[in-house]
Order: C-alpha cells, then sequence, then structure tokens
C-alpha cells in the first residue's frame, strides 16, 4: 500500500470514538484508503486479574482482553458492512502508542474522537486527543 494511504482511529469505547470510527470508515471508503482501528490500554494481558501470574488486582486492572475486545467490537460495528478494518491492540501511553502507530504504518491521517473532558480537566489530567494533535506530524481529523 502507498505512503498515507492509511487511516487511522484510535478507540476507547466511548460515544466520540464512535463517530470517529464513522468518519474515518466513510473517509477511507470515499478515498479508497485502509482503515485501522487501534486500541491502546495502560496494561497488557500479564496483569489480567484471570491471569495466574497478574501482579495487578482486579479492581485496579479487570480483564485487559475483555475489554480490549469489547472496544474493538464497538469499533467494528460502526465499520459499513463490506467494508475492511483491521484491528490493532497496543499497551502504555495512549498518546505515545497513537503516534509510534501512525509513523510506523506511514499513516496518512489520524481520525479520533473528542470533547469528552472539559478544558479544564484536559489541562489538568491531560487529554489523549489533544495531545495527539499537538505532538502529530500526520494529519489529525478530531471528531466532536
Amino acid at each position: 500500500m502507498e505512503e498515507g494511504s492509511r487511516i487511522l482511529v484510535p478507540v476507547d469505547g466511548s460515544d466520540a470514538s464512535d463517530r470517529a470510527v464513522e468518519m474515518g470508515a466513510y473517509l477511507a471508503q470515499q478515498a479508497g484508503f485502509a482503515l485501522d482501528l487501534l486500541f491502546v490500554s495502560a496494561f497488557d494481558a500479564g496483569t489480567d486479574a484471570e491471569d495466574e501470574h497478574a501482579w495487578l488486582p482486579s479492581w485496579a486492572a479487570g480483564s485487559t482482553k475483555k475489554k480490549q475486545e469489547r472496544v474493538l467490537g464497538r469499533a467494528q460495528s460502526h465499520v459499513p458492512a463490506g467494508m475492511t478494518a483491521v484491528c490493532h491492540s497496543r499497551s502504555g501511553i495512549p498518546a505515545d502508542e497513537i503516534l509510534k502507530f501512525a509513523e510506523a504504518e506511514q499513516t496518512g491521517l489520524i481520525v479520533i474522537g473528542g470533547g469528552g473532558v472539559s478544558p479544564v480537566e484536559g489541562f489538568l489530567l491531560g487529554s489523549v486527543s489533544q495531545d495527539v494533535v499537538n505532538r502529530s506530524t500526520t494529519t489529525v481529523l478530531v471528531v466532536k
């Protein structure tokens, strides 16, 4: 696939994320681009409560695998029938992993849901979409 002919939609299971998937799928269809859906978790499968070697209690980490399946499944449900979206999963700091993925895959556009936090929360806690917009060398479309 030629450089820049991929659209990346990071997903987190929110309504804003659903709208981003719909917009990303629409743009990918119109341009004939590939669509990548990316779920980033702060924890990896090694922290899952079901894993016998888990080092975090279930109240802290829960099941990363179940959340990944739920979030990516929900995202897939917003992709039009007949269109293929490739699902990916990473663990780490969400904005960092999104930007690494976009660079590695030579993504032409990142479509990300925004508006989940207030300006004060964004300032105090940080906003993934804001961080991606500020640091990305790839074009970013924020869907409200």
